[in-house]
């Protein structure tokens, strides 16, 4: 291997990540399929970044960007949709340090997409499914306080959806963050009820994720979000450490995470309808539990490859692809690997 993919990484770290970086060559084929990740290859994933110090995640960055190169995504945040304070090296800055970022999104949108979602089944932890309207929350027709969409090939159909993941400047500071081109892999949407106490099925626990060499997720909040409704948290700059926590995956409470990294690193996102936060959720993070009412938020995730663990590709009708997704599938077309059209 090139030493230059190794600048900055111990010999020891080094050695470690040869191996996998081989396979990883071994299996372009596999990966631009958009194939699913097995247990196994997220168990190393996880296992190398946490031995490694997450030097393994960089040099995946690196290795993938030269393969693959970067995009020129236009940087003119006033074009965007997506709204934050302070100058683009800030913003990175920011995510960067602390792990996050905090910007907004017009309500109007939040509002699209809300509306559509009485169209869309919903499945909950113990595989029950009902549509996300105000009668079945009110009724908790649900088993659990989590419940996603059943298929997210059902969000990414929606137009309003579609404009925020080609969004432009919000692509170029992706690219920036992770040093590849981001391939979106996840358009998920997260509602949150208060019913039931076993947090740690409703990833209502302090927790990382593995599931790409490297990722970023955005949340979108669709509703307000006070300390009532359940907002998600952060523990501030654990995205940058893996020891002395190296606790890999395992769900940690409350008492158990305070005693390891102070309380004071929490960074609880309350906001508006609108509320975006970006986040590099190898860091600790949770959805809190809904004490009044519930919380509903759209995750979107980008990584540097296309395989992916428990998401598969996103299968789309040609009538639901508008015209702002078609151009960006043409322009971009690693970002879109994983959209099909059927």
């Amino acid at each position: 291997m090139d030493e230059k993919y190794f600048v900055g990484i111990s010999e020891g770290n080094k050695k470690k990540i040869i191996g996998y970086i081989n396979k990883y060559l071994r299996s372009k084929k596999e990966r631009e399929n958009g194939s699913f990740y097995s247990r196994g290859t997220v168990s190393s994933i996880r296992s190398l970044s946490m031995a490694t110090n997450f030097d393994f995640n960089k040099v995946m960055s690196r290795v993938t960007k030269d393969i693959y190169g970067t995009y020129e995504f236009d940087n003119e945040k006033k074009k965007s949709l997506f709204s934050f304070d302070g100058s683009s090296e800030n913003i990175l800055n920011k995510l960067n340090t602390d792990g996050y970022v905090v910007g907004s999104i017009d309500k109007k949108l939040c509002d699209e997409i809300q509306e559509k979602l009485k169209n869309i089944t919903f499945v909950d932890r113990k595989r029950k499914t009902a549509k996300i309207t105000e009668e079945n929350i009110k009724n908790k027709a649900y088993n659990t306080n989590t419940i996603w969409v059943k298929n997210m090939s059902n969000m990414l159909s929606l137009e309003p959806v579609q404009k925020l993941v080609t969004d432009s400047y919000l692509l170029y500071l992706l690219q920036e963050y992770l040093g590849s081109i981001p391939i979106l892999t996840q358009t998920n949407c997260w509602v949150s009820i208060n019913k039931d106490n076993n947090l740690n099925i409703n990833a209502q626990q302090f927790h990382r994720d593995f599931d790409h060499e490297r990722w970023i997720k955005i949340f979108v909040y669709l509703k307000d979000i006070n300390m009532k409704n359940g907002p998600h948290c952060f523990m501030k700059g654990t995205h940058n450490i893996s020891r002395p926590v190296n606790i890999g995956s395992n769900r940690l409470s409350d008492k158990s995470m305070f005693s390891r990294i102070s309380s004071d690193k929490a960074v609880y996102f309350t906001g508006e309808k609108g509320t975006v936060v970006i986040e590099d959720t190898r860091g600790f993070h949770k959805g809190t539990p809904v004490i009044e009412g519930h919380r509903i938020i759209l995750q979107l995730e980008f990584a540097i490859n296309p395989c992916s663990f428990g998401s598969g590709i996103f299968r789309i009708s040609n009538e639901n692809i508008k015209s702002v997704l078609e151009d960006n599938i043409k322009k971009y077309p690693r970002t879109y690997l994983r959209v099909k059209k059927i």
